[in-house]
Order: structure tokens, then sequence, then C-alpha cells
């Protein structure tokens, strides 16, 4: 939350554009790893082939959570 206030106060307070703000932000070294990737990524690196047909929504019935 603290990034978020610290952004819009920058905002707030850089008049021309291109001007900079350093944040006084302090990373607090909790999160170290990365989330775990979401379920259709985890297929796409196995199977990157199919990569067009999500991008034309041409996906197989069996994996569509859509019911006709």
């Amino acid at each position: 939350m603290a990034t978020l206030l610290g952004a819009l106060e920058a905002v707030e307070e850089m008049a021309l554009p291109g001007s900079i703000k350093h944040l006084q932000i302090e990373w607090n070294g909790t999160a170290t790893e990365a989330p775990e990737p979401p379920p259709i990524a985890k297929y796409l690196i196995r199977h990157p082939l199919q990569l067009p047909k999500l991008f034309s929504r041409n996906v197989p019935q069996e994996y569509s959570s859509k019911k006709e």
C-alpha cells in the first residue's frame, strides 16, 4: 500500500513530463519466491503449439468451462 501511496504523491508533485521522484520505500524481503504460474501457463509450457488456438479462441471442449 505504501508503494501505491508514494506513486500517487509523486504524480501529484511532478509537474513536467519526464520528471523524476525517488520514493523512500525499502524492500521488506518477505516475498522472495515468485508465485506459482496459473494452470493455463503450465499447459502452454508443455504444449506450446496450442498457443495459436488459444488466441483464436479455438479451445477444445474438454478444457472449456463454457457449457452448451
